[in-house]
């Protein structure tokens, strides 16, 4: 990252400052080692001839930093879950039973918490983390169901710039380098050395981000994880052909498989709480639906609360329509809207 920060600047530099010499494709005379540019580096002209380029790979640049600054110091959580304080007592039943050995397999032998499927322990964190999938050391945190989607978008975003760098240096090397001198020679000069050192460096981690992004995307299309895949053996749920292939119960079909994964269209699984495989989709949607349907209704009985205590009527009696309130809860899209359209039936005129 700073090794790109300095050949980003370096450009600018000599960008703003063009007219103090000339360009006449020698290496030597692109400003290396004067007052315009004080490294010495080769290969910055791209700023000066491809400036669109230049742009579209500054921005994309600082996109990885936001991105990176996302994950680790604001959206820090990768999933924790946090129930010791209502699973100790259950735990230590669990051990009572066993005759005074470790908990069922269901606990966490290092924080005693009841984990859900999928979840994980992470040595690392010391936290149990819903839908683990590994720990990055480039983020320095552990990948879970909070933060997933947007490691993703990191790598997607690092990949990106890392072509769009390599794109810019070629180039560049393909103007400023005076080939009667030797390509050899000039790369390992110097004033290219450093551009030379960084060009294969992206490369490289070019082709690791590509190997890991694509990684990715076969596990979201087979809803697996990087750990389930290196612990197959551990999880009931996973299969492991004689062929060596690894599937998942969880594994609805690729389409809603990503929509899993998105949380979006009544896909999203609590799994956080989830303690048994669903044995269909339709009951991953029937119990998302009957989550959020509990969750309006509280709402729902506060709003209520408090509208009959003070609201306009003279009786204080709120008639409510079995029907609309059912509608209510299927087709509104959060407890705000639905207690607003209660407060609205409410206030109509009542029936004699």
């Amino acid at each position: 990252m700073i090794a790109v920060m300095i050949y980003l600047f370096s450009c600018i530099n000599v960008y703003s400052n063009h007219d103090s010499y000339d360009y006449n494709h020698h290496a030597k005379t692109f400003g290396y080692g004067s007052s315009i540019n004080i490294l010495g580096i080769g290969g910055v002209s791209s700023c000066y001839y491809d400036l669109k380029l230049f742009f579209i790979t500054f921005i994309s640049w600082l996109g990885c930093i936001y991105i990176w600054i996302m994950l680790v110091w604001i959206r820090i959580d990768p999933g924790t879950i946090d129930t010791r304080e209502s699973d100790f007592d259950a735990a230590l039943e669990s051990s009572y039973r066993n005759g005074g050995k470790e908990p069922d397999e269901i606990y966490c032998r290092t924080t005693l918490i009841k984990k859900p499927l999928r979840s994980k322990y992470c040595v690392m964190t010391g936290l149990v983390i819903a839908r683990m999938d590994h720990y990055c050391v480039w983020i320095n945190n552990a990948v879970g169901m909070a933060n997933h989607k947007l490691f993703l978008l990191f790598l997607l975003s690092h990949l990106v710039t890392c072509i769009l760098l390599i794109c810019l240096i070629i180039r560049a090397f393909s103007r400023e380098i005076v080939y009667e001198y030797g390509v050899v020679e000039e790369l390992f000069s110097r004033y290219f050395f450093f551009t030379f050192i960084l060009l294969l460096f992206l490369i490289i981690t070019s082709a690791l981000l590509l190997g890991l992004f694509v990684e990715q995307l076969i596990n979201i299309a087979f809803n697996l994880t990087i750990n389930e895949k290196l612990n197959a053996k551990r999880y009931s749920w996973i299969k492991v052909s004689d062929a060596g292939v690894i599937t998942s119960e969880f594994d609805r079909g690729v389409m809603q498989n990503i929509l899993e994964f998105m949380e979006l269209g009544g896909y999203r699984i609590d799994y956080y709480t989830l303690h048994a495989i669903p044995s269909t989709i339709t009951e991953v949607r029937v119990n998302s639906i009957a989550r959020r349907a509990s969750h309006i209704a509280s709402n729902l009985v506060k709003r209520v609360s408090k509208f009959v205590a003070g609201g306009p009527s003279n009786n204080g009696d709120v008639l409510l329509d079995d029907n609309v309130l059912l509608d209510d809860i299927y087709s509104n899209s959060s407890a705000d809207d639905l207690a607003s359209s209660v407060n609205s039936y409410a206030q109509r005129p009542q029936k004699n």
